[in-house]
Order: C-alpha cells, then structure tokens, then sequence
C-alpha cells in the first residue's frame, strides 16, 4: 500500500469517527434507557430497606439470608448487566456501589445470625449507599434530567 492511499485511509478513518461522535448527556442518556438505571438503583435501595428491617426487627436467620440474597442476586446482576456507563466517572462510582453491595451481601448469607456481622453488613451498605447516591447525581448532572429514583431524586 502507497503512503497515499494509507494517509487517505487513515483520514477516513478519523473522519467515520468524528460522524459518530456522540455527545455524552445523549450517551448517557442512552444509557439510562437501555440499562433501566433508575429501576436498578431503587431495587437496590428497596432491598437494603428490607435487610435492615429484617435486621432492626430481630427475623430470623433464615429470613435474613433471604433478604440478603435478595441484595446480592440485584447488585451482581447490576454489576454484570449495565456496566460500563458512557461516563467514567460514573462508572467508578456505580461500581463501587456495586461492589460493596456485592460484598455485605455475601458476608450476611454467610453468617445472617451473627449480630456483630449483620452491624457490618450495614455499615458496609451504607456506604455502598453513599456511593450509589453520588453515581444517580453524577448522572443527573451529566444529562441535565433527573432519574427519579425513589429516596435520591
């Protein structure tokens, strides 16, 4: 190939891709409709509620597990399914919620009877919680539009 034909393909290359260029409210904007964010932020929000009521109320172990595995099964699918967003920023903060939900879940289907461990495991969500609340104001604030998550916006 000459060094003509490769500069004109290298431009065209750079051309197609500023075409598709997209800006990043409408990106992540996309993204929120496709990966049904805001749903998935409530349901995470909604089943920490109920692991600590679950918790508060003195239910049993068993009934704890289950609510734990409630939290587990929604922050891994989470994690799994939407991630990476269109902003890094975002991401960081989404993942980092993710994960510690991903982590106290399983440290309370571990061992739901162990009041010292269930205090863990809601201190540990609550800051997954913090985290989860800076990813939806990230996202607000890059697309300009609130999500409407129950409890944040």
């Amino acid at each position: 190939m000459s060094w003509r034909a490769m500069g004109a393909a290298v431009c065209a290359g750079v051309l197609l891709c500023a075409c598709s260029w997209v800006p990043p409210a409408t990106a992540t904007s996309n993204w929120n409709k496709s990966s049904l964010f805001a749903q998935g932020a409530g349901d995470l929000l909604y089943d920490y509620s109920q692991v600590r009521v679950a918790v508060d109320h003195h239910a049993t172990a068993k009934a704890v597990r289950t609510y734990c595995a409630y939290l587990f099964t929604d922050a891994n699918n989470e994690n799994t399914d939407i991630l990476p967003t269109p902003d890094a920023q975002l991401t960081n903060l989404l993942s980092t919620a993710e994960d510690g939900f991903i982590h106290a879940a399983a440290q309370c289907m571990g061992n739901p009877g162990d009041q010292t461990v269930q205090r863990l495991v809601l201190a540990e969500c609550r800051v997954a919680i913090g985290s989860l609340v800076a990813a939806v104001l990230r996202d607000e604030a890059v697309t300009g539009t609130p999500l409407g998550v129950k409890g944040i916006s």
